[in-house]
């Protein structure tokens, strides 16, 4: 899995990369026993921000989208809409 953050060791990214994995296998599995269909995305809202985790497959491989904010001055739909238009995009590219 390709990471990239505002980070530049990659110890932190390495942990950023594990978790966001953990954590949309976790929500795949929810949603699935929940609403009987898997998800593809997950948004997590806290006091600090924002973070929205999108799984695309690009040419046969699964990748990870991460957007995040570090305050509430985007709120998260515009998160959201922003992340699936950043995936929307990054597939008509790498799929062209």
């Amino acid at each position: 899995m390709a990471v990239a953050t505002h980070n530049d060791d990659e110890e932190p990214s390495a942990r950023v990369a594990a978790l966001s994995c953990a954590l949309l296998s976790l929500s795949e599995s929810f949603s699935g026993e929940v609403l009987g269909v898997t998800n593809n995305e997950i948004s997590v809202s806290s006091d600090g921000g924002h973070a929205v985790l999108l799984r695309l497959a690009l040419r046969g491989h699964p990748y990870l989208v991460c957007l995040s904010t570090k305050d509430h001055t985007t709120n998260l739909a515009i998160a959201l809409r922003l992340t699936r238009d950043v995936g929307k995009k990054l597939a008509s590219i790498v799929n062209y």
